[in-house]
């Protein structure tokens, strides 16, 4: 690991578990970028009441539970993580964490009223599952980190063997949505096009 003139890590540093077996309780610090990533619940809050609000009825209900259930495993992952292991301040995963935030943000922004996610002619249905979809990878990335090269007890590695396996399940059911919404939307965006020629 090379540092440059100002101390700061220029390359990778590797996850370092936060606490081992026996050892005395160490405590988690705040910082403002977990205070941020935080702020995206709220709009995602937001956002799903509007799924209520201009729905309250049984689809309503199904569409305010898919929209919402992975943007609450993304919090539960994310506290997960944080409470177990650290990284340290190099480049490279303060860019992994504005990437993680910016696909969180855009699955927040692309929730919609059902009117909107089950219009064919809006993407907002394609990018909100392009979005979680994204999360799972940078999920399945964050595990695959903590397997290979985690500073920490052999039971870590293994326990993040099984939580991959968890997000690849994920991963497949976030990705046949964005397959699905995808071919939708492009599907009927070709046919405007074509009924838009015939005229």
């Amino acid at each position: 690991m090379f540092t440059n003139s100002i101390g700061l890590h220029v390359t990778p540093t590797r996850p370092k578990q936060r606490q081992r077996w026996g050892d005395v309780d160490s405590h988690c610090h705040l910082n403002w970028g977990d205070l941020f990533f935080d702020l995206f619940y709220v709009a995602s809050a937001l956002n799903l009441s509007y799924v209520l609000f201009y729905s309250p009825s049984a689809e309503g209900v199904l569409y305010f539970t898919g929209l919402f259930g992975p943007i609450l495993l993304e919090w539960f992952q994310r506290t997960f993580f944080d409470a177990r292991f650290v990284w340290g301040d190099d480049p490279f995963h303060k860019m992994f964490e504005i990437v993680h935030l910016c696909a969180l943000s855009s699955a927040a922004v692309h929730i919609r009223p059902v009117s909107t996610m089950t219009d064919p002619t809006q993407i907002e249905m394609f990018d909100y599952s392009l979005a979680v979809t994204g999360l799972a990878l940078l999920n399945m990335y964050r595990s695959i980190e903590v397997m290979l090269t985690v500073d920490g007890e052999d039971a870590a590695k293994h326990g993040e063997k099984r939580r991959l396996i968890d997000f690849f399940v994920q991963l497949s059911f976030y990705l046949a949505a964005a397959v699905k919404s995808g071919i939708t939307y492009y599907g009927s965006k070709s046919a405007d096009e074509n009924d838009f020629g015939n005229r």
